[in-house]
């Protein structure tokens, strides 16, 4: 096996871990944190009731570790589409290897958000301190979409235009697409879904492709 797939699914599996750390965040008192949560004190307040701290600190050293495969599965995407788009796959890397590291502040923030809420005792003024914490980091916010969209454009482009040997209908696995479609269809975790299906999608096909050939 080439050690570009190897590394692609290496990305699948860190997506897949991405996941879990999204569903151990999100999901508390059998309702969900939602983005709106994070901005609202009572809802904020009613949802962590009788939450444990240590949940979210699992949450965000899962979610920054994961970052780690993912960007290894973006080094993966990286070398599987250089031989046949040189200029393009760089700018892939460029985008993925950014959104990894962005990826990691990400889970950090809405990790530390509900921890430092839990810690400083629920309460509005411990809200407010978790507010104004996370908007002084939210340039990383803003960032992380950049980047993911900066990876997935080229790869889209890349696919489409048939440079690879998979087929031009592969390029349906992409990131930004697929999120898209999950998020208007409002499932939980669409980011990491959408990678798992990126990721997987190139691997399979390119396992199939070779098998042909």
């Amino acid at each position: 096996m080439k050690h570009s797939k190897i590394l692609i699914l290496t990305g699948a599996l860190g997506y897949a871990l991405c996941l879990a750390a999204d569903f151990i965040l999100e999901f508390v008192n059998g309702a969900r944190l939602t983005m709106e949560s994070f901005v609202d004190y009572e809802t904020f307040f009613r949802l962590t009731e009788g939450v444990s701290s240590g949940r979210f600190a699992v949450s965000g050293i899962l979610g920054l570790c994961s970052m780690i495969l993912i960007a290894l599965g973006m080094v993966g995407l990286y070398e599987f589409a250089k031989p046949f788009a040189p200029v393009l796959s760089e700018i892939v890397l460029i985008g993925g290897i950014g959104s990894a590291v962005l990826g990691g502040g990400f889970h950090l923030l809405y990790t530390i958000e509900p921890w430092l809420f839990l810690t400083l005792g629920r309460s509005e003024e411990a809200f407010a301190v978790v507010q104004q914490f996370v908007s002084a980091h939210g340039i990383i916010f803003v960032l992380n979409p950049v980047f993911n969209t900066l990876m997935s454009v080229p790869l889209f482009i890349i696919l489409v235009s048939k440079k690879t040997d998979l087929p031009r209908w592969s390029c349906v696995f992409n990131l930004v697409l697929l999120f898209f479609i999950l998020n208007a269809l409002h499932v939980p975790g669409a980011t990491s879904i959408a990678g798992i299906l990126m990721c997987a999608g190139v691997f399979v096909l390119s396992i199939l492709k070779g098998k042909k050939s």
